[in-house]
């Protein structure tokens, strides 16, 4: 091999792994489920289409059905009855960073009974591209969506009674009772003929050691009471209520936020299904997320690589709802905003009779501190199944026990260094002596192989004719020496092993927003990048770089691939064995091996 072909090969090395990179982020972006049949639509409520902004800007995000006869009638005869105190919102909890009290502030809205906002005291909001590293701001989630009124997290969007709508999302219900822990809201839906139902809704918020104090402060309950207020006559009644909104992104190159869902598993354990935001587009933009392979949901939510809103209906046996996902964008390439609509089923209530429809919401971090408790580690909850993350194509190489264990271990180094990026060194120094016999005989069967070279060309030489005798003649001597393939199985016996220690650090919440080496050094969050050199903050955006199918933007320069890269090569030529080259070729090859540290 030339240099001329050598250079070419390093070409095509590079165009192979940019391409592969570029296909990777072109899947995970435009892969959408497969739609969905069967049960799980068949099971499916009509939709209500209760805020007209959606239905009238976004077709897709309405369920399939809504073109049927099924959708309820629009009466203007039934009508809620909107309240005339002023529209001034009730904030739950506390805002204060440390107090000791409270673990959040839920802010309340009386339009639609929603919640506004939720701030979390003990945390900070992802740092924005371009802001300064000192700069910290609250952690704020829960924010409707700003182009699709109608969209509060737990805002009850409609009621349908006997059949006929009534829009409440517009509508400022009345103040019943507020305090600094709880909150009433209520509405009067009526007719020509006078009171038709009244619908009351109370947000009740725990302090850290108050209450269920097993929650640590992050649940609040929400329950929504219907009240029959006609004489003499029964009313059959189902509410539409919206779910949480997602949770600010945390990975700057792409939306890593997720629709994830609960499944009851024989009544015993919960089987989680996430949907990536970048799925609902198109004609995917809807999802019923009711059943799946045969099991009804438990709970369902929105979340990021760190932190979830995960809604808790109420008890099964009682109130069978429905819940669906809509995209709100289903056209952009830029906006995924994924809303999720909670249907409850039809309930009957006798004349001055009511119902109450309770809900549980964890608000609140994927923080083994918090969801490791038995509280939300037991059924239904369970949601510490959403502390290991995995990558969808790369998950079944690896186990969940296996990454449990891993970070059982990070956190054990944490406690003697009290630096987690020291405890990811000696994590890493951990498994390279634990897969160190592995790589040895690796590297000595591929150093046993080489040896072979010279006999190799001599029975080349020897049977340059005969190509059948040759390859008969080259299987024999690869044989005796243990086989090509023996040196290639011990790599792959580390893939899963590897592929467990990304997700170990990938899900280990305390690594988000924490400083390297006892904050001396310019790595101030170890969840990201090292950003040594911010380029927004210079020139005001990312820098562009056109590619084949898509567009790279950099946001930053950093300098740790570019050390791991030359520490690579070092590696490669001063410390690791390699066999002696016996020909040119051999020569040629080894220099690309190095090379592809690049």
């Amino acid at each position: 091999m030339d240099k001329r072909q050598w250079i070419s090969a390093i070409s095509l090395s590079v165009a192979v792994f940019a391409l592969w990179t570029v296909f990777e982020m072109w899947y995970l972006k435009n892969h959408p489920p497969a739609p969905d049949t069967g049960t799980a639509a068949a099971t499916q409520p009509a939709p209500i289409s209760s805020a007209p902004d959606l239905a009238a800007t976004n077709p897709a995000a309405t369920h399939p059905s809504t073109t049927q006869s099924a959708v309820p009638e629009m009466t203007a005869g039934l009508h809620a009855v909107a309240s005339t105190q002023p529209a001034a919102g009730i904030s739950l909890g506390s805002a204060d960073k440390g107090n000791a009290k409270f673990a959040m502030e839920v802010d309340l809205s009386p339009d639609g009974a929603g919640v506004g906002q939720v701030i979390l005291n003990d945390f900070y909001a992802p740092r924005a591209n371009g802001q300064p590293k000192s700069v910290k701001r609250p952690y704020v989630f829960q924010q409707a969506f700003i182009d699709h009124p109608g969209t509060d997290a737990l805002g009850t969007r409609s009621l349908i009674i006997d059949g006929k709508t009534v829009d409440l999302w517009n509508v400022r219900w009345n103040t019943v009772s507020s305090t600094a822990a709880s909150a009433t809201f209520s509405v009067d839906v009526v007719d020509e003929q006078g009171p038709v139902a009244r619908v009351a809704k109370t947000y009740r918020v725990a302090g850290r050691n108050e209450g269920k104090a097993q929650t640590k402060g992050f649940e609040v309950d929400v329950e929504q009471t219907i009240r029959n207020l006609r004489p003499g006559g029964t009313l059959n009644v189902r509410a539409v209520i919206n779910g949480p909104t997602p949770p600010p992104a945390e990975n700057e190159q792409t939306d890593d936020r997720m629709i994830v869902v609960g499944y009851d598993e024989a009544g015993k354990d919960i089987a989680l299904t996430q949907h990536p935001q970048l799925q609902f587009k198109g004609a995917s933009a809807t999802k019923d997320l009711t059943e799946d392979s045969g099991r009804h949901f438990v709970w369902a939510g929105q979340a990021s690589t760190y932190f979830g809103a995960i809604v808790l209906p109420g008890p099964a046996e009682k109130f069978n709802y429905s819940a669906r996902a809509e995209g709100l964008e289903p056209n952009s390439e830029t906006d995924h905003d994924v809303a999720i609509v909670f249907d409850t089923p039809e309930m009957t209530i006798a004349a001055g009779q009511e119902v109450a429809a309770p809900m549980s919401v964890y608000f609140g971090p994927k923080w083994r501190a918090v969801l490791d408790d038995p509280y939300y580690a037991s059924f239904p909850r369970k949601y510490d199944k959403l502390l290991l993350y995995t990558s969808k194509m790369c998950a079944w190489i690896t186990s969940d026990t296996l990454i449990a264990g891993l970070v059982l271990i990070l956190r054990g180094f944490y406690f003697i260094f009290r630096d987690w990026g020291l405890s990811i060194i000696c994590l890493v120094l951990c498994v390279r002596a634990l897969l160190h016999p592995i790589t040895k005989r690796s590297q000595v069967q591929m150093m046993k192989m080489g040896k072979l070279a010279p006999e190799v060309e001599k029975l080349k030489k020897k049977y340059a004719d005969k190509p059948d005798e040759l390859n008969r003649e080259m299987m024999k001597v690869y044989k005796q020496q243990g086989g090509a393939i023996l040196g290639c199985l011990p790599m792959f016996l580390q893939t899963p092993i590897w592929i467990a220690l990304w997700s170990a650090l990938q899900s280990t919440f305390e690594l988000r927003q924490a400083p390297f080496l006892y904050n001396l050094t310019w790595i101030k969050d170890l969840a990201k990048p090292d950003r040594l050199v911010d380029l927004v903050a210079i020139f005001g955006h990312p820098i562009p770089i056109p590619l084949i199918i898509t567009t790279w933007h950099i946001s930053a320069i950093n300098i740790l691939p570019i050390l791991m890269a030359a520490v690579t090569y070092i590696n490669q030529k001063y410390f690791m064995p390699m066999p002696i080259a016996a020909t040119p070729e051999q020569e040629q090859q080894q220099k690309m091996q190095r090379g592809m540290s690049l």
